[in-house]
């Protein structure tokens, strides 16, 4: 009876965020396209040759705000399916950010609890210079 609670109670949780992507516009769409499941986004190791046994992975639904440049967002309102360009179809946004304004990313993540004491190292792929801000 607990086992179906819980099930019941993740569904519940997941499935809004599922439900605020969809696959925007129709450019660059492959046959893959449709088969993009925003719960389990590129699940294999970036890159094979430099796989290590412990990692996590970060791809997903994560909260996007669109600024002018030197602005903070103060709200994340909508959503992006990371790793996906916000130009493009899989993203879910299909928008352009323009030069005069900068895009912000926020999520939430859990470190793993084996990972304790160890140092970790997060990479970000194609992204800007600017530091990015990450509190425990």
């Amino acid at each position: 009876m607990i086992k179906k609670i819980f099930i019941l109670l993740v569904f519940l949780i997941i499935n809004p965020l599922i439900a605020q992507w969809k696959l925007a516009g129709d450019k660059i769409k492959t046959e893959w396209a449709s088969k993009i499941d925003p719960k389990n986004v590129l699940p294999e190791y970036p890159r094979p040759i430099m796989e290590r046994s412990d990692w996590k992975n970060l791809n997903g639904l994560w909260e996007y705000a669109i600024t002018k440049v030197g602005e903070m967002p103060t709200t994340f309102s909508d959503k992006i399916l990371v790793p996906f360009a916000i130009e493009s179809s899989l993203s879910g946004v299909m928008k352009n950010v323009g030069a005069q304004n900068e895009l912000w990313y926020n999520t939430t993540f859990t470190v793993p609890n084996n990972w304790k004491g160890k140092n970790i190292l997060l990479h970000f792929g194609a992204v800007v210079e600017k530091p990015v801000n990450l509190t425990t």
